[in-house]
């Protein structure tokens, strides 16, 4: 990486790493009074564009969220567009199944929005 060539880059697909992170480090920062978490190089996810990297990252947003502190990300704007859109299309699917529940066509069994993922709340503060 440019600037950085020593720099080396956490497989966040791994369990293991997501768990380090989430439950190892964030627990003992929680505990010792910190008001937030800083993600750095949350552009993981634009270096390595997989499945895996993005469901990795949405993972360590989700377990952060018990400790009740703010997360700030640094980096990641692919990453974040990526969940908008994802939710804005869990949204419509909702609505949708909504609109034919209404009908009587189909029974509603989508995720209220914001319901299945509720990373939108951190980028929306």
């Amino acid at each position: 990486m440019k600037n950085w060539e020593d720099e080396e880059w956490v497989d966040v697909s791994q369990a293991a790493w997501q768990d380090y992170i989430t439950e190892d480090r964030a627990k003992d920062l929680a505990k010792s009074g910190y008001d937030g978490f800083f993600l750095d190089n949350f552009d993981v996810y634009d270096r390595f564009p997989t499945e895996g990297c993005y469901r990795g990252l949405t993972k360590i947003l989700q377990n952060l969220q018990k400790y009740k502190k703010a997360i700030l990300l640094n980096g990641g704007d692919r990453f974040v567009q990526r969940v908008i859109e994802e939710e804005k299309r869990r949204e419509d699917k909702f609505e949708s199944e909504r609109a034919e529940k209404r009908r009587g066509k189909i029974p509603l069994s989508g995720c209220e929005p914001g319901g299945c993922l509720h990373l939108l709340q951190l980028f929306r503060k």
